[in-house]
């Protein structure tokens, strides 16, 4: 069902236009027919990719923050190989060529545009969980009084406590909190908890 179905081209446009992430863009893509439509290759898939998609996709490069640290060179560089036919004579001359939205918007294809945004949506959907567990096994193996001098305002939820979630981690916690040492704590050498680092 296309939630979408009733809205106009105008409003649709803006909502798109205003997907911070891949994964909303992708999901954007899957759920709703007009957008479909400028990003599916379909029976021509080397024809030159639709300037809608290509608009839509530049608009979540910019718009998102992690997309700033130069990400953007590589995602333009991932699309031009995906096309059937390289012309550089060799790697290094691939490399350097200047991939930006101006130099590669005249060879990107339907396929390797769609290809992309699924590419991108899936490393952000992989980088979410690794961070997630990352988080959670942290939690999971840090003593219980760093929760009390403050130190998991550092963490999305700020309000999680410093318990076992894992049945894998009990007996790994105890141990390290036999062992652990005040003296190796980062904000003093006695290891008396001062105020928490901002």
């Amino acid at each position: 069902m296309d939630g979408f179905r009733g809205l106009p081209h105008e409003l649709l446009a803006i909502i798109v236009r205003n997907t911070a992430d891949w994964i909303s863009l992708e999901s954007s893509i899957l759920a709703s027919p007009p957008v479909t439509a400028p990003f599916e290759p379909g029976e021509s898939p080397d024809a030159p990719a639709e300037s809608d998609a290509i608009y839509l996709v530049k608009e979540v490069l910019q718009a998102n923050p992690v997309m700033n640290s130069g990400l953007d060179h590589y995602f333009y560089m991932c699309a031009a190989l995906r096309r059937r036919s390289v012309n550089d004579r060799s790697l290094a001359d691939f490399l350097a060529r200047d991939f930006s939205l101006e130099t590669t918007r005249t060879t990107m294809t339907r396929a390797s545009l769609r290809e992309m945004v699924g590419v991108a949506a899936n490393i952000q959907r992989l980088a979410c969980i690794c961070l997630t567990s990352f988080l959670t096994r942290l939690r999971a193996i840090l003593p219980e009084y760093l929760n009390k001098v403050g130190l998991y305002a550092w963490f999305p939820d700020s309000n999680a406590k410093a318990s076992v979630t894992m049945p894998n981690y009990t007996t790994r916690l105890s141990s390290r909190r036999r062992q652990w040492r005040p003296a190796i704590l980062p904000w003093g050498a006695s290891g008396a908890a001062q105020a928490p680092l901002r």
